[in-house]
């Protein structure tokens, strides 16, 4: 109850903070996730959103290249650029996605957990710029995001940019989690009156 009633979100302005998801009542669709599509619409037209992301849980399989420990399966989240600075909790050392990370084919990069940080790396100072074998994909560490920042969920322990292509015929279905940040004076309840078909808190 602590956690979950009485303490904030340990995110900036949590109150601006929305899930977005779909509920379409006459397909039987309730609580459905966001597509790459959908997250593109509404990243172009909602006018009541700051912004909005997306992201996907996945296990990650990651090795060091210099094979000087044991390969290890991690939780991992794929993120758009946008996720992180929505929640406006900084990297405790480095920085998050750009625009050409974030787009096809860009460099492969990752940010990853303090827990990560201190266990693996010995909380050196010099990690941004080390590599990790990420699925045997040479990957350049470029951020660490402190304890506190457990999303989306507290297991993660690595976030990588999603890389979308607008122009995929199928980029993919009802699977992405989506997280929005409302504009000042836009309300849950405001928003959802006018647009009943995603964001809800």
């Amino acid at each position: 109850m602590n956690g979950v009633l009485l303490r904030p979100l340990p995110f900036g302005r949590p109150e601006q903070l929305v899930a977005a998801w779909h509920d379409l009542p006459p397909l039987s669709l309730f609580h459905a996730e966001q597509t790459p599509g959908t997250y593109l619409t509404y990243k172009r037209f909602a006018r009541s959103l700051a912004g909005i992301g997306i992201y996907q849980s996945s296990s990650v399989n990651i090795q060091d290249p210099n094979g000087r420990s044991e390969p290890e399966r991690i939780v991992g989240a794929y993120t758009t650029r946008e996720v992180i600075p929505l929640l406006e909790v900084p990297p405790l050392l480095g920085r998050t996605f750009t625009a050409e990370e974030d787009a096809p084919k860009g460099p492969s990069v990752a940010i990853i957990s303090e827990g990560m940080w201190r266990s693996r790396f010995g909380a050196s100072q010099s990690v941004i710029g080390q590599r990790l074998l990420v699925f045997g994909r040479s990957t350049e560490i470029i951020g660490v995001m402190p304890a506190r920042f457990r999303f989306p969920s507290r297991e993660t322990q690595m976030w990588m940019p999603r890389q979308l292509d607008a122009t995929a015929e199928f980029p993919g279905g009802f699977s992405f989690g989506g997280v929005a940040r409302l504009n000042r004076g836009v309300t849950v309840r405001r928003r959802s009156a006018r647009w009943r078909m995603c964001c809800h808190a």
